[in-house]
């Protein structure tokens, strides 16, 4: 995009709207975030305006280029969406849990569900569920926090790679992934 051309980016919310502004500043881009399109400055070479557009589109004439958040994010809303309709995996009683099911613990990642157990710690008798981890690994879950659990979900047959606790796999894994979604909206955010 030529350099005297006004980008204007539309996104529904204020929110979205600030949280764009935001990654766009982590990479030194200023943007004037406005309440409606009228309030757009001729000064501003990016602005980030609150509201509805359905696609981009380049005004010539007016040397404009119209942007929707969708035509940055396109990508990561599919993505997003996938997991949506995987939210459906949610572990929402037990019940549903089978012994050798794979599950994936939100902050220890993929075992195998065991079956559950009870345990008396402190002197009191409670319920956990049962993971398990590469080698002799093992994670006793309060049944309370079944909320932690999903069940896992692959794109293929195979089984999933199951971890040690001890190596840190898992948060590295997340972190990988963290950047690849930053690596993924600033290389977007450079397109346009």
């Amino acid at each position: 995009i030529e350099k005297e051309y006004k980008i204007i980016l539309f996104t529904p919310s204020p929110g979205q709207g600030q949280r764009l502004k935001e990654l766009l500043q982590e990479k030194e881009i200023e943007a004037a975030l406005k309440e409606k399109f009228f309030l757009v400055e001729d000064s501003s070479f990016l602005s980030i305006v609150i509201g509805d557009l359905r696609k981009g589109f380049i005004f010539k004439e007016a040397k404009q280029v119209f942007v929707t958040d969708e035509d940055i994010f396109k990508r990561y809303r599919e993505r997003r969406q996938r997991w949506s309709s995987q939210e459906e995996k949610r572990i929402k009683r037990w019940t549903e849990l089978k012994e050798e099911d794979y599950v994936v613990h939100i902050d220890y990642g993929v075992g195998k569900f065991k079956g559950i157990e009870t345990l008396l710690i402190d002197r009191k008798k409670n319920d956990y569920f049962r993971v398990d981890y590469k080698g002799t690994d093992r994670l006793f879950i309060p049944v309370h926090q079944l909320d932690r659990l999903h069940k896992y979900v692959g794109s293929s047959d195979c089984p999933p790679p199951v971890y040690s606790l001890e190596g840190g796999r898992w948060r590295w894994i997340k972190k990988k992934v963290r950047k690849a979604t930053r690596e993924l909206a600033s290389s977007l955010l450079r397109l346009y």
